[in-house]
């Protein structure tokens, strides 16, 4: 029977980065079911919100460079440096790196030539292919490359890497014939394996790694890594979408994240065994006889389709046993040999097997019993947890349109198609009606503006859809000369736009422009107020910057976050602080201005009440604390 020579190779760094990108391309051609589902999530999103369809797109994009980054890194990381020898003989593919045994060549249903490698394997299941790596420069021509390639096509009866890293067991391999080996044999086994049979055996063989008798801090640390950055995703996702940082969203995005991670933590493994067992290569190299050696140089095993494997004693780590069967676990705690208790013939083999583990240094430990999260009970958590989201935003919503519908009913109908579309839609001339209730002089100028700019611009939403906020930020917005230098604020209210004119000295501007509120007040008393810029990195447009104020000869001192010429929106709660150690009875109270400022109050609680009642609009007032 024709047989190849036997190449010898290491692989380089760019051939192993080769092969990183094209089994990442050709792992994400066998997930259709993903790309499916995620192209119904995107038209969906496409016809509801077409933000989130672009954001879901990035952050899909995000996901699969990190994916690629870290399985990378972890298959460079298993064979950078190592030498491989592969042939053909007899039909069978060998391999040999440390550990190794034979295949047979008919297993193998992929081949693809790439620039500098050629890649033959096969499918483990229907999504996860795994591959044999060989680099071009070994064959002499194109001619000896072609006549490997045949001889691997031919219908006979290197160490495959699966994407994630992961060298398979059933790619080690170098032949274990009785006439090549003189090493003395201790135990020979024999079991007889079905797909319910061998589902049950791995599934004990995943709950001994999952029950972390072996140690799982890379597992907890795993699911900790994915929980924070799935959080963090949502978190920024739903930013992106509002606009703003909401409690409700970051809350949503933790219990979220750690659902999917406990479901990923405690997920039985049983119905994707069984969906493996069914799969027709597998079916066929996983029914039938197994066959275990252990000799003096390792363990050696061979699959009914006639894989052969081998593990030197020196690799091996663990033994564990467990109800069914024994494991003998690799010091990676990925791969392991079963040894099925039924293929025990007295309990002088057990013993044997336990003397010669203990002999070769090898752990003899018992299996812990492992509980999962049935399937159901993470759907309905989530199910819950969405609801009461859902609810949150929608009990608000209505309680705000039937207050609004009833505004508008009082209003005799809406000035322009559509008002009632906007659940707070109030027209201007009521707007200034009701801001006079509370004080406020608006000048007919600026009614005569913001209803020339409705005319002109054909956007009456903007003003009386979402009303006050043009008004509020008119009267709000302080007097500059024609050096953008402050001539006067407003004692009323006060506006500003979080993205800064001078980062240098904005936030002695807002400060002073919220104390022209407070006039009275103890903040009569501050002065002093400065910016310490030195922790500031101008060039990347980060670090901090320390807002420094004299109260009563008294020095406090707030950092707020460095974020280009983005004023830190902590400024808002900083005189709050000061005004708590008072008990004043006046606060400060902010609102948006549906854009990216903020329209700032001096008012007591029951004040503030009072105006989001009648103007619909919410107000929040917070403390920040200055530095210890």
């Amino acid at each position: 029977m024709e047989n190849s020579k036997c190449y010898e190779y290491i692989l380089s760094d760019e051939e192993i980065s080769e092969f990183c990108r094209i089994a990442m391309l050709e792992q994400l051609k066998c997930k259709k079911r993903m790309w499916l589902r995620l192209a119904i999530i995107i038209i969906l999103e496409l016809l509801l919100l077409p933000k989130g369809a672009v954001l879901i797109a990035a952050v899909t994009v995000l996901i699969i460079l990190a994916v690629f980054l870290r399985t990378s890194s972890a298959i460079k990381n298993n064979i950078s440096a190592q030498k491989w020898k592969i042939s053909i003989e007899n039909g069978k593919i060998k391999a040999d790196r440390g550990v190794g045994g034979e295949m047979p060549c008919s297993a193998i249903k992929l081949i693809k030539t790439t620039p500098h490698l050629l890649l033959f394997g096969y499918m483990q299941t229907a999504e996860r292919p795994a591959w044999y790596i060989m680099p071009l420069r070994l064959f002499a021509d194109e001619q000896e490359r072609e006549q490997f390639i045949a001889m691997l096509k031919r219908p006979y009866p290197p160490t495959t890497i699966d994407y994630m890293g992961n060298v398979i067991n059933n790619s080690l391999n170098i032949d274990i014939d009785e006439n090549e080996t003189k090493s003395q044999e201790y135990l020979r086994l024999s079991y007889d394996l079905n797909e319910e049979k061998w589902v049950h055996l791995e599934k004990e063989a995943f709950g001994i790694v999952a029950g972390g008798v072996m140690g799982n801090a890379e597992r907890i640390r795993s699911t900790i890594i994915f929980g924070c950055s799935m959080t963090a995703i949502l978190i920024i996702a739903t930013y992106f979408v509002e606009g703003r940082f909401y409690l409700r969203n970051i809350v949503l995005s933790l219990c979220i994240a750690l659902m999917v991670a406990v479901r990923l933590f405690f997920k039985d493994p049983e119905k994707a065994l069984k969906k493996q067992a069914k799969y027709p290569a597998n079916r066929n190299r996983i029914c039938g006889i197994w066959q275990v050696c252990l000799n003096e140089d390792g363990v050696s095993s061979e699959l009914p389709d006639g894989t052969k494997n081998f593990f030197p004693w020196d690799l091996m780590g663990w033994l564990v046993e467990a109800e069914s069967a024994f494991y003998l676990f690799r010091k990676d705690k990925k791969h392991y040999v079963i040894l099925a208790k039924e293929s025990f013939q007295n309990q002088n083999q057990v013993s044997m097997l336990h003397q010669l583990c203990a002999q070769k240094e090898i752990k003899d430990v018992q299996a812990k019993k492992v509980f999962y999260m049935p399937d159901w009970i993470f759907f309905v958590l989530i199910a819950v947890i969405i609801a009461v989201y859902i609810g949150t935003l929608l009990f608000p919503i209505f309680f705000k349109y039937q207050s609004s519908n009833d505004s508008y009913m009082k209003n005799e109908g809406a000035a322009w198609e559509g008002a009632q579309d906007y659940p707070n839609y109030t027209p201007l001339d009521k707007q200034v009606e009701v801001l006079s209730s509370f004080g406020y002089d608006v000048p007919i100028e600026t009614v005569e503006m913001l209803r020339k700019y409705i005319t002109d611009y054909g956007l009456p939403e903007q003003v009386e859809g979402y009303p006050y906020a043009w008004i509020l930020m008119q009267l709000g917005a302080p007097e500059y000369d024609d050096n953008y230098n402050v001539l006067k604020y407003s004692e009323d209210v006060y506006w500003f736009d979080f993205e800064g004119w001078d980062i240098s000295t904005d936030y002695v501007t807002v400060l002073n422009g919220m104390r022209a509120l407070a006039k009275g007040s103890i903040l009569d008393n501050i002065s002093d107020i400065e910016e310490d810029i030195s922790k500031v990195d101008w060039e990347e447009g980060n670090g901090s910057i320390s807002v420094k104020l004299k109260l009563n000869s008294a020095e406090y001192i707030w950092d707020m976050e460095m974020n280009n010429d983005w004023i830190d929106a902590k400024v808002l709660g900083v005189l709050n602080t000061l005004l708590e150690l008072e008990k004043s009875e006046k606060y400060f109270y902010d609102m948006g201005d549906n854009g990216q400022g903020a329209i700032v109050f001096f008012c007591t609680k029951d004040w503030a009440e009072k105006f989001m009642n009648e103007t619909g609009l919410e107000l929040e007032s917070y403390a920040v604390p200055y530095n210890q």
